[in-house]
């Protein structure tokens, strides 16, 4: 069966107070998130959102991916918008850049794990997509 959380997950962590934890169950495996506030070196707040696995009872880090984030450079300022999607055994991540200028970054990125029965997550796909292209390609860092 299909379980499709993107939107609510998106919604969720969103819109909960810093520190606030989600379980996700895959597999029959629990994992879970939490969400942290950064405050950056231009006074403003990045989200990022660690994935933790529950090993008897304890954490264990197993990812982490920006909900949103800025930066900038001498010449533009960037902004990225992330989610994270669950289908049946995957952890789907995605970001889509954007930004003031013109530099050649990616517009999107897609990154795709999946939960083994042991509980490890394995890299399947890590590709970028850049503005006015419907190719994705390898990310070139």
């Amino acid at each position: 069966m299909k379980i499709y959380i993107t939107l609510f997950l998106a919604f969720f962590l969103s819109y909960t107070s810093y520190g606030q934890q989600a379980t996700i169950v895959i597999k029959g495996i629990k994992f879970f998130t939490v969400r942290e506030a950064i405050k950056t070196e231009y006074e403003k707040k990045d989200t990022l959102l660690k994935l933790y696995r529950l090993i008897n009872g304890k954490r264990q880090y197993i990812l982490q991916h920006y909900l949103y984030r800025t930066g900038a450079d001498a010449e533009n300022e960037f902004e990225d918008v992330g989610s994270i999607q669950i289908s049946n055994d995957s952890i789907i991540l995605k970001t889509h850049y954007f930004q003031k200028g013109t530099d050649p970054i990616p517009e999107w990125r897609k990154i795709i794990y999946r939960v083994t029965a042991a509980g490890k997550i394995r890299l399947l796909y890590n590709k970028c997509r850049y503005k006015n292209s419907q190719t994705w390609i390898a990310c070139s860092d």
